[in-house]
């Protein structure tokens, strides 16, 4: 309603833009300090109470093109420190959708994550790298454990032909083999 109303107005006194006469008298002399308050708790009220944020920038954005300025404004009360009017000031920047901001925290924000899915990626690619390697040394290892027990089992049955030779040449020869050379061969 009060859009509409500020529509009514417009239309009935012929300004070129909405809100042109508001945002005029904010800074044109002689200041009333009342009435400077009253027009920026309307704008703050009407601006930030909008029902969707979309239609909150445009408010903005149409008070910026008729020439609404929070530092103007402020810079018009020549160094009177009125409370209201540095309150609904702070109010009004404080509130401010900035939406290049916005953007400008996207694209980095963006780009931030983009660098990090890639370093992700990376990392990911290194971990399947890594489980590959594992795999194969584990199959390496399996293949040296194997081949290991096959080694051992060998040398037992090399060690026990041994003794069996050294049993049948002592019987046979009837005395015991040189010891110096059949200890080494069994160790």
């Amino acid at each position: 309603r009060t859009l509409q109303a500020m529509d009514h107005f417009h239309r009935s006194t012929r300004e070129t833009r909405r809100f042109e006469s508001l945002v005029t008298h904010l800074t044109e002399e002689p200041l009333d300090p009342h009435f400077q308050v009253a027009a920026l708790c309307f704008i703050n009220a009407l601006v930030h109470a909008s029902p969707s944020m979309n239609l909150r920038v445009f408010l903005q954005q149409e008070l910026k093109n008729v020439g609404f300025d929070g530092d103007l404004v402020e810079r018009s009360l020549r160094g009177r420190q009125d409370s209201g009017v540095l309150h609904e000031l702070s109010t009004w920047r404080s509130n401010y959708v900035d939406v290049q901001g916005v953007m400008d925290d996207y694209l980095v924000t963006r780009n931030r994550s983009d660098l990090l899915r890639s370093e992700v990626n990376l990392l990911q690619q290194r971990v399947e790298d890594a489980d590959l390697e594992k795999q194969g040394i584990s199959a390496q290892n399996e293949e040296l454990t194997s081949t290991c027990e096959k080694y051992h089992d060998r040398a037992r049955q090399l060690r026990e032909l041994m003794e069996q030779m050294m049993k049948a040449y002592e019987k046979d020869a009837g005395k015991k083999p040189d010891l110096a050379i059949s200890e080494d061969v069994l160790k």
